[in-house]
């Protein structure tokens, strides 16, 4: 049986949270502590650019996972055309505080001892799935697949080196 667990400082995030699963008001550091190796799968996704330190996060997100779990992230990929030149003001301080682009996850496995499991890319938008024609969706996608484009976000799945107990 799945389970899972979220964490959410912003309050009125949580109540209009739609899941069954238990969303808790507390920061990861401390949740962390108090499960370490507990997880098989940690993810955090469109939250790394936010954090003031990325490295003491994913320490903190290795913590809670058990050896042999996979941490997987998302971030906007700053190889993309959209971010690449820095002129969108969201992808600034105060709001985005940090850039990351494959090389970045492929140093930052490096440096956590972790193996990159899978470093994919994505459209920023999903066309299809945000109310127009699933065609259009289908469309955008393989334009950006047709010009190389390296899409607007990162999707990575890193393992924790060794076997669960």
């Amino acid at each position: 049986m799945a389970s899972a667990t979220g964490l959410e400082l912003n309050r009125e995030a949580i109540a209009a949270t739609v899941t069954d699963f238990p969303v808790l008001a507390r920061p990861l550091d401390a949740f962390a502590g108090a499960q370490p190796g507990t997880f098989d799968v940690v993810c955090a996704f469109q939250v790394l650019e936010h954090v003031s330190e990325p490295g003491a996060f994913l320490r903190q997100c290795l913590q809670a996972l058990r050896p042999g779990g996979l941490l997987i992230v998302s971030t906007p990929n700053a190889a993309a055309p959209v971010f690449r030149h820095r002129q969108d003001p969201f992808d600034m301080p105060p709001h985005h505080l940090n850039h990351f682009d494959a090389a970045s996850y492929r140093r930052v496995a490096q440096v956590l001892g972790l193996e990159l499991q899978a470093l994919r890319t994505q459209p920023r938008f999903h066309v299809g799935r945000a109310g127009g024609p699933r065609w259009l969706g289908r469309a955008v996608s393989a334009w950006y697949r047709l010009v190389g484009s390296p899409g607007d976000n990162l999707v990575v799945a890193l393992r924790k080196p060794g076997t669960a107990p």
